[in-house]
């Protein structure tokens, strides 16, 4: 249902800082960048396919809420589904509810985010985990 390991997100209180450390440290190449101001968010993904995200949010009061006083804070794992909807059905059928990357709202449709649709899972219906699923293009 949840198909095949995506990436793995980390939530991280200076962007510049954690990116540099795993450029560095880890040898991780830079992949590409991206922003989504919808949700108050920029970041990175790092690794030979981009399997490393490094984000943080703009809005301090979210970050602070969901960060506390860590510097660094596993944030998600995602799973690529070739059907988002099926995948989705089966998850909230079981009492699993979504929202978008900030957890601030519940929703009930994926998000589009330049051709990928994408749900997140509120970790407190998910076993306490958050799971991002996504659908890229055909």
């Amino acid at each position: 249902m949840l198909g095949r390991l995506d990436h793995v997100g980390y939530l991280v209180g200076d962007l510049a800082a954690a990116e540099a450390e795993f450029v560095e440290t880890l040898g991780q190449p830079v992949v590409r960048r991206f922003e989504r101001p919808r949700f108050s968010l920029f970041g990175v993904y790092l690794g030979d396919a981009g399997e490393l995200e490094l984000f943080t949010f703009t809005d301090h009061e979210l970050l602070a809420a969901q960060l506390g006083a860590d510097a660094m804070r596993l944030h998600h794992i995602a799973y690529e589904t070739h059907d988002i909807a099926t995948a989705a059905a089966s998850l909230a059928g079981r009492g699993v509810r979504f929202s978008g990357p900030d957890f601030r709202d519940e929703v009930s449709a994926p998000f589009d985010l330049d051709g990928v649709l994408n749900l997140w899972t509120v970790p407190e219906s998910s076993a306490g985990a958050a799971l991002q699923i996504l659908q890229k293009p055909v």
